[in-house]
């Protein structure tokens, strides 16, 4: 038995930086599931990040099965990243399923 797919066809409308804070408006279609969490992290040499996001839109939680889309805004903290991964949580009849939500490479800024 495949496992479920909480939603597919994630696009990515748009994204953009304003100063520490970078945005990105995605839209996806809710297939099933359970939604639990969404984490966005900045991903470096360093290793992945952790970064502070709230969604513009003023939407969160589950959703009903169907099309929806999103805005987030995430705090870069004043650093540089080479990408940004968004990363999902749900609760499926057959358990835990996580997922890389969106993943959005990030302009190389040369640094004088």
């Amino acid at each position: 038995m495949a496992a479920e797919q909480p939603y597919k066809n994630v696009n990515l409308l748009g994204h953009w930086q304003d100063g520490s804070d970078y945005y990105v408006h995605v839209e996806f279609e809710k297939l099933a599931c359970e939604f639990l969490w969404l984490e966005v992290y900045g991903l470096s040499e360093g290793g992945p990040s952790s970064l502070s996001w709230n969604d513009i839109d003023g939407e969160k939680g589950d959703r009903e099965p169907g099309l929806h889309g999103f805005t987030l805004q995430i705090d870069l903290e004043g650093k540089q990243f080479s990408s940004l991964e968004i990363v999902t949580r749900h609760l499926c009849d057959s358990g835990f399923s996580d997922n890389i939500f969106l993943q959005i490479p990030l302009p190389v800024v040369a640094l004088a």
